[in-house]
């Protein structure tokens, strides 16, 4: 839905506070407080829209609409699945003529290092993130910048612009998916439960 108002950032891209309006009615305020960082489509904002904390991913160029399409859609899917828990709020996509945005409620502090969690959420984190392979989904940019602990202890995913089909599936023989093999050698964490897959069934 096109923007009935926007706000353009400052000439070397970076936004100052001021109102971004979107509709459909009510009207939603969002305020920019801070640029958190650039990306490779554009920058990801922190705002407050109501006084309701938000993260704004913008997108700078129309070309490159389809990579916010395409986590919005990752987001739908993911919810739809049973893992809405395990994600921010995902509020919707806006747009004018020549920027996208999508906006997000607020996912706690991102991790800087794997040991950042603590053992509970560490054997939570792994047990739902082996239920998403499960499910059929690889969140495709597994770091620890990604992966964020709101302020009641859960642990949640963020950025799914990388998200893809899971497809370490094997009807020949039973396997761990690569994702989580390449997390467990990330990490240098133990994994305490079996993490095979068996035929996508288990």
């Amino acid at each position: 839905m096109p923007l009935r108002a926007f706000s353009r950032a400052a000439h070397d891209r970076r936004p100052c506070p001021e109102t971004v309006f979107l509709p459909p009615e009510p009207e939603a305020d969002i305020v920019i407080r801070e640029l958190m960082r650039h990306t490779r489509i554009g920058f990801v904002a922190r705002g407050v829209a109501h006084l309701v904390p938000v993260y704004i991913k913008f997108c700078d160029y129309v070309v490159d609409w389809k990579h916010l399409l395409e986590e919005r859609e990752a987001y739908t899917s993911f919810q739809r699945a049973g893992f809405a828990d395990f994600l921010p709020p995902m509020y919707g996509m806006w747009h004018d003529e020549s920027r996208a945005f999508l906006v997000t409620g607020e996912a706690g502090f991102a991790l800087e290092k794997w040991t950042d969690l603590n053992e509970e959420q560490w054997d939570a984190f792994t047990k739902r993130l082996h239920e998403l392979h499960k499910s059929g989904f690889h969140h495709g940019d597994l770091e620890p910048r990604n992966v964020c602990v709101a302020a009641d202890g859960r642990v949640r995913l963020i950025d799914l612009g990388s998200v893809e089909e899971c497809d370490c599936h094997d009807d020949a023989c039973d396997t761990e998916c690569s994702e989580m093999e390449t997390l467990r050698d990330s990490s240098g964490r133990e994994i305490r439960f079996d993490t095979t897959l068996y035929n996508g069934r288990s």
